[in-house]
């Protein structure tokens, strides 16, 4: 086995038991809990757990307790509690060295969890069958479920799973020889278990390191191994730091440097007697002997006694640990000849009972061939109640559905009314807003010509004449500017009175977000040229073309945009104020899942990190005319109109989530 496959399987195994005793203890603890009154479904998830937390240190126990959830998951029906004992089970079996058994009920656990659409659940049988596949040197079925569980958990956004999927993808890679592929899994997980902030950072520090070890560059094997220190003592993990610093005295070994590799193995057999790491001790201290060699043999001879202690005391666990599997596995045994024999019991109380009840089912015949027409007559008479019965029914149910279509009727006539009421309005109100547009606009060109000819004449207090002619065009300006503010309303009161959006042609929601985003940028840099905002991109490559009307879908992505750059540039404005560092950015992410019933859903995620909003401020933000801008700069219009288009239009969803301080973020729902 390669070096840093090794290393990633030995350090699953020795962080397990290192965490025994600790584990042990809460065993206990849960299995008081046994004692207590509790629900059915709660039991079998408790018993699933014990099993997992004692399945290394008694796995004749953990059986027990997964095989007695899978029992009673059974008996009532909970599928995800079947799944679980089954993954548990499966991972028992393989431990045990049972991998046939182990495939046959991990693939159980998976089709236990396609019925119920658990896509966690699949995933994780995926990944122990891979397990299973690898232990018996058949790393392509291995890569496969690897593969498999990688592409499920993306599609769920399991983060934890995603790093285990990648891990084992490299880890397998490295068997089959291939590095750079096994190298590029490595990386992947690296850079998720770094943005999550895994347990698993030390390990994969380690594996990149050896990577870079087998090409000969130590210098660059030797950085991952320092972040790989520091890694480990963040989490206080002291027995893979003896792996770690062993790993380093062998490289600088390899370098030639035996005052370094001094050092690191005496650090590594130090921290490894600590923590009582056989396999580290034995390791440690065969390279301090070897060292030591010529230089100082009675040193030497006493650091390789050490290393033997430990590879006895290690090989005599290891043969505890295989008399242990044999135990168990006699008990199995033992097990099945034991329900063989009630079986059989089963079978002869089976055939006596079979006799006594043809008896009875002869008695029965006669019985019923007696009764038969007063039950002709009984079934008429029920038939006829239950068809009066269906017939009440169905009259009451026409009536309510009558009723109701009423109202939907006198309601939609409403609607329109007032629609139909508010489009007159704004077209009446329309009118005199342009003629006030128009000659504000004409009277401030009025005023320029008005200015040019004081300017050339010879006139008496000019300056005074000049101020006059200021204020009077600040003046017009300021009623042009309402007047446009004014129109904006209008326009918008328009569209909210044409009903409902009619849906258009295929639409590529990447490209279209894509296009908005930058629209928005510009011409927010058009209008503030201190506007400085950034934006980043997560579109989802494998989105489908969704049936849309793009230009009202574009709008409601354009306003959401908008507002999202004008929170963000508003925080950065006040952070200047106090003389606080920040650094303003939206995000645009697209993706896609399957609903409720199977259904394929499309989500755009508007995110900033701008001032956000109250819960008060968030119940009113989809009103008409309900804006948080300064007079002036927002209508009060675009999301209610917005959230018309998206919940009439498309048949969707807009969902807010903001908190105060921090940012908000709007996602748009939409049937794919």
């Amino acid at each position: 086995m390669k070096i840093a496959i090794k290393i990633f399987f030995f350090l699953i195994l020795t962080y397990n038991r290192q965490s025994l005793a600790q584990g042990s203890n809460k065993a206990d603890i849960l299995e008081s809990k046994l004692a207590e009154p509790l629900a059915d479904t709660s039991r079998v998830l408790l018993l699933e757990h014990i099993a997992k937390l004692t399945m290394y240190s008694k796995p004749v126990e953990a059986m027990q307790y997964a095989r007695e959830g899978l029992t009673l998951a059974e008996k009532k029906g909970f599928l995800i509690g079947k799944s679980r004992c089954l993954n548990r089970i499966g991972a028992i079996q393989s431990f045990l060295g049972e991998h046939e058994k182990a495939v046959a009920t991990l693939f159980e656990a998976i089709k236990t969890s396609e019925k119920i659409d658990d896509q966690k659940g699949i995933a994780n049988a995926y990944i122990n069958l891979g397990v299973v596949y690898g232990e018996q040197k058949d790393s392509e079925r291995a890569i496969e479920c690897y593969m498999k569980s990688y592409k499920i958990a993306e599609q769920i956004g399991d983060n934890g799973l995603i790093e285990l999927s990648l891990s084992n993808l490299g880890a397998e890679n490295e068997i089959t020889g291939n590095l750079d592929t096994a190298r590029f899994y490595t990386e992947k997980a690296f850079s998720l278990a770094s943005e999550i902030n895994s347990r698993n950072i030390n390990i994969l520090l380690l594996n990149l390191g050896n990577f870079e070890r087998k090409k000969s560059r130590y210098d660059l094997a030797l950085g991952y191994y320092r972040k790989s220190i520091l890694a480990s003592e963040k989490v206080n993990n002291e027995r893979f730091l003896a792996q770690t610093y062993n790993v380093m005295a062998e490289v600088f070994k390899e370098k030639k440097s035996l005052d370094s590799s001094l050092y690191y193995a005496r650090k590594s057999l130090e921290l490894a007697e600590r923590t009582h790491n056989l396999q580290i001790i034995s390791d440690s201290g065969r390279l301090l002997s070897s060292l030591y060699e010529k230089s100082n043999p009675p040193l030497a001879l006493s650091y390789f006694k050490v290393a033997q202690v430990a590879n006895d005391s290690l090989f005599n666990q290891e043969k505890m640990d295989q008399i242990q599997k044999l135990t168990f596995q006699e008990k199995v045994l033992n097990e099945e000849l034991n329900f063989a024999k009630k079986e059989y019991l089963s079978q002869q109380k089976i055939s006596i009972l079979s006799v006594v009840i043809g008896v009875f089912l002869l008695l029965s015949v006669i019985l019923l061939l007696a009764n038969r027409s007063k039950s002709i007559t009984n079934k008429k008479l029920k038939t006829q109640k239950v068809l009066i019965e269906n017939q009440k029914v169905e009259l009451q149910l026409s009536l309510e559905k009558l009723k109701e279509t009423q109202m939907q009727l006198m309601l939609q006539e409403k609607l329109a009314s007032l629609g139909e009421l508010t489009a007159g309005i704004a077209h009446e109100i329309q009118n005199p807003l342009n003629f006030v547009n128009n000659f504000s606009e004409l009277s401030i060109e009025l005023v320029e010509d008005l200015k040019k000819e004081i300017l050339e004449r010879e006139i008496p207090a000019k300056d005074d004449l000049i101020e006059l002619m200021d204020d009077l065009e600040l003046n017009q300006q300021k009623i042009a500017e309402h007047g446009k503010r004014a129109s904006n309303i209008v326009v918008n009161m328009l569209e909210h009175s044409r009903g409902k959006t009619e849906m258009g042609t295929e639409v590529d929601i990447n490209k279209l977000v894509d296009n908005y985003l930058r629209l928005s940028y510009h011409g927010m840099r058009a209008k503030d040229k201190t506007f400085n905002v950034s934006f980043e991109e997560i579109l989802d490559p494998d989105l489908p073309l969704l049936t849309a009307n793009g230009g009202d879908l574009g709008r409601v992505i354009l306003n959401i945009i908008n507002n999202a750059f004008y929170a963000a540039n508003l925080r950065k404005q006040q952070s200047d104020r106090e003389g606080i560092d920040f650094e303003p950015k939206i995000i645009l992410k697209t993706r896609q899942y399957i609903a409720e019933k199977g259904k394929r859903k499309v989500e755009i995620h508007v995110i900033d990190n701008g001032v956000g909003m109250s819960k008060e401020v968030q119940n009113k933000v989809f009103q008409p005319f309900y804006t948080t801008k300064p007079t002036g700069e927002g209508t009060g219009l675009g999301l209610s109109l917005s959230n018309e288009i998206i919940t009439k239009g498309h048949i969707g969803k807009i969902l807010l989530e903001s908190e105060e301080g921090k940012g908000s973020t709007f996602i748009i729902q939409l049937p794919a």
